[in-house]
């Protein structure tokens, strides 16, 4: 059996033009990645026509997931209410993204109170992904 794999992610969507710069000032990080849709998607699915600010922290060693999420929420809980200010005001999305790819575990915690009131605070949704689970 392999090792656990843990991965966590903040993902910044808006308009397929949008300028990420003030993003990546008010937070203080640069992005891992800036993902913006294929033309030929967009065309075929106006829906997914949008461009995403990523910054991904790789490789992390936790027991639980709310550590995890604990963790990614730390990126932009000091600066959440220019954040929060910043995605009404153009519309943007906020989401974040936890992944397991290895060892399946019994987990006890997913989700805890405090982080489920930061989640809606800042107005953002959370996914979970599973990936190449071994059990």
């Amino acid at each position: 059996m392999s090792d656990t794999k843990t991965e966590a992610a903040i993902c910044i969507s808006g308009d397929p033009d949008y300028n990420f710069n003030s993003i990546t000032e008010i937070l203080r990080i640069e992005p891992t990645k800036i993902w913006r849709c294929k033309p030929q998607v967009a065309n075929q699915s106006p829906e997914l026509n949008k461009a995403t600010w990523i910054h991904e922290l790789r490789d992390l060693k936790h027991a639980e997931f709310s550590d995890l999420l604990s963790e990614i929420l730390n990126v932009v809980w000091t600066s959440r209410n220019e954040i929060r200010d910043l995605a009404d005001r153009d519309r943007l999305s906020i989401a974040f993204v936890l992944t397991l790819e290895g060892q399946l575990r019994n987990y006890s915690t997913v989700v805890c109170p405090l982080q489920v009131k930061r989640i809606a605070e800042l107005n953002a949704s959370v996914s979970f992904n599973f990936d190449k689970l071994e059990s």
